[in-house]
């Protein structure tokens, strides 16, 4: 399969302007990869030109038909836009783009944010500690180096450490919508207080994962399409959840 890293020089301005108009339409990850890994198996600029005039409309209808699309919010009649989570669309895609791609800024802000290339890929479903920092908790350095990748506070919280840096009271009270869900998801005070790994597949949807068409005889496996809507407030993606390897 070709890779990010074997694009040739000549592809390399094609690939930025290809990562920016993902920018515009979607991050989520399995989709971005697989369409611009068949863009870019073809060996003529030309021929990836002309595909690409019609990528735009094609990338829309699969996302829909893919139901991908930002989950809906449980919002509470009067709720500001700050207590509100984002949606997983306002995620940067930096985060979703393999080591390898990165720009040489971009790998410098993500080493001073606290990764290295085996955490920033996922290499061995490992994940990078400062993930499990909210982002008051995040060093002036951190914070900074953040920005840089395009986060802030709002998006921080949800699409990078998930709310798993937040003590229950504070996220229910704090951020309304996402109490809801990860209750809706089987969690109390007491469990989500307790951490302890990725909270979000503790404790009753431990052994699940993001399935595609789930039917009622996977549910045992597979989340089922509610607790698809309520990870999704939480900003995960499919392959995010699995802690799929980019590399």
């Amino acid at each position: 399969t070709t890779e990010y890293s074997t694009v040739s020089l000549e592809r390399a301005p094609l690939l930025a302007s290809l990562r920016k108009l993902f920018s515009l339409t979607t991050c989520t990850p399995t989709l971005q990869h697989s369409t611009i890994m068949a863009l870019m198996s073809h060996s003529s600029t030309a021929t990836m030109t002309a595909r690409i005039r019609n990528s735009v409309s094609l990338l829309l209808v699969v996302t829909s038909l893919a139901n991908i699309s930002p989950p809906p919010v449980h919002a509470q009649s009067g709720a500001s836009s700050a207590s509100l989570p984002p949606q997983i669309s306002e995620c940067p895609c930096t985060r979703y783009t393999p080591w390898d791609s990165l720009s040489d800024t971009e790998r410098n802000s993500a080493k001073a944010a606290g990764y290295d290339s085996d955490t920033w890929d996922w290499l061995d479903y490992v994940t990078a500690a400062v993930e499990t920092y909210r982002w008051s908790d995040l060093t002036a350095s951190r914070q900074t180096a953040a920005v840089d990748l395009g986060y802030d506070q709002r998006t921080w919280d949800c699409c990078i450490n998930h709310y798993e840096g937040y003590g229950w009271d504070d996220l229910v009270q704090e951020i309304p919508a996402v109490g809801v869900a990860v209750q809706e998801l089987g969690y109390t005070r007491s469990n989500w207080n307790a951490g302890g790994g990725s909270r979000i597949k503790e404790p009753l949807i431990e052994v699940k994962t993001w399935c595609a068409n789930v039917t009622s005889a996977e549910e045992m496996l597979c989340l089922t399409n509610a607790e698809v809507e309520n990870v999704g407030i939480l900003c995960y993606s499919p392959s995010e959840y699995r802690n799929e390897p980019m590399s």
